[in-house]
């Protein structure tokens, strides 16, 4: 008996010294495989917790790139049990009080800077991930991002559970957004609210939908906002496996033309009055966009129409034979009842035609925007 209890103290204190001695290694393992992962950065791990049998406890951990990177995790807790292991599987690992700084003066080079490695043969599977009060703070040349988040995730099936953002401040590829808060669960019915999104002078507001999250494939239908003077409704869908999908409807009520020619930035070449009503649908895959249509009326009692743009009624009377002097005359001031726009996508080009009727007779006019992205436009 006496043998017995002294071989149980010394297995005791065998583990023991054998968890003492573990913990040290697995810091510099984890420093090591961080390290490798984030490109010329500064890995270092302050604490190394659990009993390592099914759990190990990481914390005050900070990774940081000179004045470009700093990510900062308050504690990771990493679950398993010795045959998950045996099988490379994680049960789960969850972060908690990650927050993640970037100032960059040129462009966000995630290559440079973020997991630069794929997965490999021997990587382990992650079952599901947690992320709480997490930030993140990005200022790039390209990229500006100021909020909040938690999320759910379940990397083995490669699905988002669910997750709460809350976004300050959200600035890329000229598009801006303000002050937006999305709440979105698996097979529940979610929240999303904007204040604003603007894209150069165009401006929506009060943008507001209640999307949903059915496997890889989010949906916010309907949603509505404000914009253009009058009322946007529609749909917005895209899928998150493979390369992204997108597709999208928005069907305005009453527009006002006047609001449409100053926010497309066409003030130095036309004076339009009424309002317009109509629906575009806009469909895409990764940034290449596959559909692109649009059908408007304009209804009683209709408005005015001024083309200022002398190059273009030039053109005008040159592709049909017209005198230059009576083409200026008879979009000065037009008054028209009804009319019909029609959109649609030739290469990277927008084209807009506009058929108008009224009391003076008909009038037909066509609109080009040159690469959306660099946003030419000619009438």
């Amino acid at each position: 008996m006496k043998r017995l209890s002294i071989s149980i103290t010394i297995s005791v204190f065998c583990s023991y010294l054998l968890l003492l001695l573990a913990r040290p290694l697995l810091v510099v393992l984890f420093e090591r495989q961080l390290s490798a992962a984030f490109l010329n950065s500064n890995v270092s791990i302050g604490t190394c917790k659990g009993n390592l049998i099914n759990s190990l406890v990481l914390g005050d951990i900070r990774i940081t790139n000179g004045k470009v990177l700093t990510i900062d995790t308050k504690e990771v807790v990493i679950c398993y049990t010795p045959l998950s292991l045996m099988k490379k599987v994680i049960r789960s690992i969850s972060l908690e009080g990650v927050a993640l700084t970037m100032r960059m003066p040129g462009e966000v080079l995630i290559g440079s800077y973020g997991i630069a490695q794929t997965p490999t043969a021997s990587s382990f599977l992650v079952n599901s991930m947690e992320l709480s009060d997490a930030t993140i703070d990005v200022e790039s040349k390209d990229v500006t991002l100021q909020g909040a988040f938690s999320a759910k995730i379940s990397p083995s099936k490669g699905l988002l559970d669910s997750v709460n953002l809350t976004c300050e401040k959200l600035e890329i590829g000229g598009v801006k957004v303000r002050n937006a808060l999305l709440e979105v669960a698996q097979g529940k019915e979610g929240m999303l609210a904007i204040d604003e999104v603007t894209y150069d002078k165009i401006s929506i507001i009060s943008l507001k939908s209640k999307p949903v999250l059915k496997g890889p494939f989010l949906s916010f239908s309907p949603f509505s906002a404000r914009g253009f003077g009058g009322t946007l409704e529609g749909s917005f869908s895209f899928t998150m496996a493979g390369e992204p999908q997108y597709a999208l409807r928005v069907k305005t009520v009453d527009a006002n033309l006047e609001n449409i020619i100053h926010d497309f930035d066409l003030g130095e070449k036309a004076e339009m009055t009424g309002t317009m009503r109509g629906e575009l649908q806009c469909e895409a895959i990764g940034t290449k966009i596959t559909v692109l249509r649009g059908d408007f009326t304009m209804p009683l009692p209709g408005g005015t129409l001024t083309i200022k743009d002398t190059r273009f009624l030039e053109r005008m009377a040159q592709n049909n034979q017209q005198s230059f002097e009576i083409l200026v005359e008879s979009f000065r001031d037009y008054h028209y009842n009804i009319g019909d726009a029609h959109m649609g996508m030739r290469g990277e080009d927008i084209e807009l035609g506009i058929r108008l009727d009224g009391l003076e007779g008909k009038r037909a006019i066509s609109i080009v925007v040159h690469d959306l992205i660099k946003g030419r436009t000619e009438l």
